[in-house]
């Protein structure tokens, strides 16, 4: 769910864990969680909901912040699903790792 905090900032509720996207912290979090590879992590399509009690100026930049990101999770989803039918999420890290190791001359 999308709400707003007091100062006029995003707050998402979602999992059970509440992300203010004003602080650093928190949005790294929220980075960290909506961005994973792991396909395990999924982001609920009920998740960027806007609070019904949102009005005016807030309800709109909060339906804005919704819509960007249920896109963003669609699309994710979306990837994931291609990617999952060819590699495990640790059969991608292996050749993330390997390709790294490329990069630094060390595959040889």
């Amino acid at each position: 769910m999308i709400k707003i905090d007091a100062d006029g900032g995003i707050v998402v509720e979602a999992n059970g864990t509440t992300y203010n996207l004003s602080n650093t912290e928190s949005y790294t979090a929220f980075l960290m969680w909506i961005t994973s590879p792991n396909e395990a992590s999924a982001v609920p399509a009920n998740a960027f909901e806007v609070a019904s009690d949102l009005h005016g100026d807030f309800a709109a930049k909060a339906t804005r912040y919704s819509e960007f990101l249920k896109d963003f999770a669609q699309q994710r989803a979306i990837k994931l699903e291609q990617l999952g039918v060819s590699l495990t999420s640790a059969q991608r890290e292996s050749a993330v790792n390997k390709f790294i190791a490329a990069l630094k001359g060390e595959d040889k």
